[in-house]
């Protein structure tokens, strides 16, 4: 038996399509593309566990302040835009916007978390 762990918005056309089985979505709340699946927390009976992906909007270290704000304020705009939400929505992901600092707190965080379980489970690249 093959299995593994995939990005929702790789692998749900092959889903719908009946050639892969999800047997749980990654993060704490089910998709709402996926309303059947359980999470990985519902499936696997911890309530911690969150593998759910997430992407940002990086800019150089050093971009002048009113730069990265701009950049912020034109992203939050191109993320409410209806073509826009319902492009990522039909591919299982939700846009949401947030400020540059929330964005960096949310990066220290996971870099903290994964630095954790690398170290403890003796990752090494290849």
């Amino acid at each position: 038996m093959n299995i593994g762990f995939m990005p929702i918005h790789q692998i749900l056309q092959q889903t719908q399509e009946g050639q892969l089985r999800m047997l749980a979505a990654g993060g704490l709340q089910r998709s709402h593309v996926t309303p059947d699946t359980p999470s990985l927390a519902e499936a696997s009976g911890l309530q911690d566990v969150d593998v759910d992906m997430w992407y940002g909007f990086y800019a150089p270290a050093g971009t002048p302040a009113e730069v990265v704000e701009k950049l912020n304020r034109d992203m939050i705009e191109v993320l409410g835009m209806p073509e826009v939400r319902s492009i990522l929505e039909k591919q299982g992901m939700t846009a949401q916007a947030s400020s540059p600092a929330e964005l960096s707190e949310l990066t220290r965080r996971d870099f903290a978390r994964w630095r954790i379980i690398i170290r403890s489970a003796n990752i090494r690249g290849e």
